[in-house]
């Protein structure tokens, strides 16, 4: 395996067809040290805090004393499609740097790698520095309901819109805009715009930059991934669709185009 240790990861770091790693400078003696005693494994000493059938994600300490959330795709469902193709941490990795670029707070990138034979994909990891303080937005779903303040909640949608057109300016589909994926923090104080929360984002391997003809033929995806997990009327869906229009610079569609496409697709799940 090729190893990178660099201030930040560089796309020539990357392979489609052997095993590589990137590791920031910052965290290589803490890395060495994981990796010499074994511990970035399932059935290690780090409690799993997600886990599926393909992935699962531990929260560590580092020797230094930082905590990192490790993201490994332990099982790989048709690995030949990844054949000369970056695994989803790669891909994930190289979304760092256009989501950061588009103003959107993303944890920091601590380690990334693939593990091939043969140019096949066995394995793929990921380490960022992990959200301390942060929870998931599904706090304000029907899945959860453990904030029920409406202001709280219509600042966490409409801020997190308000990303998501910023995203859709620079031509880019999430495809994976769902609560659990957004992350928010309490603040004590107001900010200087009033804000009571801080945003961040985690898990966007599935974001792809692809031509304005395409985003506007899939962009009710995105709405679709949020607001299935909400009970809103209409009306408050065409609100918060408003508020995303007013909020893009190039709007690919209405607010009542988007939510026709939306309850069309939101039907289909009930």
């Amino acid at each position: 395996m090729k190893k990178f240790i660099a201030e930040a990861l560089k796309t020539e770091f990357t392979s489609v067809w052997r095993s590589w790693s990137y590791i920031h400078k910052d965290f290589a003696g803490d890395f060495q040290a994981l990796e010499k005693a074994g511990s970035l494994k399932l059935d290690g000493p780090f409690p799993v805090i997600w886990k599926t059938k393909q992935k699962f994600v531990l929260k560590g300490t580092g020797a230094s004393g930082r905590t990192f959330a490790y993201k490994s795709y332990c099982k790989l469902k048709g690995t030949v499609k990844y054949f000369f193709r970056l695994s989803p941490c790669g891909m994930e990795a190289e979304n760092f740097q256009r989501i950061s670029d588009c103003g959107i707070a993303l944890p920091r990138l601590l380690a990334v790698g693939d593990v091939r034979k043969n140019g096949i994909l066995k394995t793929a990891f990921l380490i960022t520095e992990f959200a301390e303080g942060y929870s998931d937005g599904r706090d304000f779903t029907h899945l959860k309901n453990v904030i029920t303040d409406r202001d709280l909640r219509d600042e966490f949608i409409c801020r997190n819109l308000e990303l998501l057109a910023k995203l859709h300016d620079n031509n880019i589909l999430h495809r994976g805009f769902t609560p659990a994926n957004l992350l928010y923090k309490l603040r004590e104080t107001p900010d200087a715009n009033g804000n009571m929360l801080d945003l961040m984002w985690i898990d966007i391997a599935s974001c792809r930059k692809m031509p304005r003809f395409m985003l506007k033929r899939n962009i009710t995806v995105d709405f679709e991934q949020l607001f299935r997990f909400f009970d809103f009327s209409e009306g408050d869906l065409l609100r918060y669709l408003q508020h995303y229009s007013n909020s893009t610079t190039s709007p690919l569609k209405t607010p009542e185009q988007l939510l026709a496409d939306l309850k069309k697709r939101l039907k289909k799940r009930v």
